[in-house]
């Protein structure tokens, strides 16, 4: 029979060893052709992505949700956005630069461009997943020792790298000189996933837009196979089609 003291030790030590995540891998002393060859070997080992997780939004639309993603590269992604008690909220589907998004409360879905759509953090939630899941083909450094990550439509990420572990502090994505997203990844908040160090909790903002957007993975699958069908976005009969301007 064990004593007090000793079944509580054993409990706080179980507790312990549940709790501790696995440490991040440490790649002290790489060149910048080093750093850059392990991050593309590793984003080559993702190509797809499904993950959930929660959500806030401060600002004019503040609230909370939980949300959930499928990805291909950076090609293909789904995002679906629901409420415990309002149910769906809202239903994107990205393939390449269009998108189509579905508003069960107005009874729509609309179409366009990704920057057309205005949802709060569609946009920046959609590109954050493609920086994260997607390749990493034209990862390079710049002068001011950022990673920079050209995505294409005129859009580039700059990221400062903790070079130590290979994993990003924080990112801005810009067209020329405007950004259009900025994120901050919490320190501390990174979890090993399938061998890769991902970002749990993470901040993104645009300047002069009156939002914050918190996100928190819950769960995440690097690598997981995703069904043809989840691109395919399910609405009802008599849901009106609208294209953005």
């Amino acid at each position: 029979m064990l004593s007090r003291s000793a079944a509580a030790m054993t409990l706080f030590l179980t507790g312990c060893c549940v709790l501790k995540p696995p440490p991040i891998p440490a790649h002290p002393g790489l060149t910048d052709g080093e750093v850059i060859e392990r991050l593309r070997v590793r984003q080559a080992q993702i190509g797809s992505l499904v993950a959930e997780g929660k959500g806030t939004l401060t600002g004019p639309h503040e609230g909370s949700f939980h949300w959930r993603c499928w990805a291909q590269g950076s090609s293909r992604l789904r995002l679906e956005l629901t409420h415990p008690i309002k149910g769906l909220l809202a239903d994107a589907l990205l393939e390449g630069d269009r998108a189509s998004c579905y508003d069960p409360e107005a009874g729509t879905l609309t179409k366009g461009s990704l920057d057309s759509l205005r949802v709060a953090g569609l946009a920046q939630t959609a590109c954050l997943v493609r920086l994260l899941a997607g390749p990493a083909d034209t990862l390079a450094f710049q002068e001011d020792g950022k990673l920079s990550l050209d995505v294409g439509n005129g859009r580039t990420w700059h990221i400062l790298l903790d070079r130590d572990h290979l994993t990003y502090e924080s990112a801005e994505l810009r067209a020329v000189d405007t950004v259009l997203a900025r994120v901050v990844f919490e320190p501390g908040e990174y979890r090993m996933a399938n061998a890769i160090p991902w970002p749990m909790r993470m901040l993104v903002d645009q300047p002069g837009e009156a939002w914050k957007l918190k996100l928190r993975f819950r769960e995440i699958q690097p690598g997981a196979p995703v069904e043809a069908e989840v691109f395919r976005l399910k609405v009802p009969e008599g849901t009106k089609v609208v294209e953005a301007p």
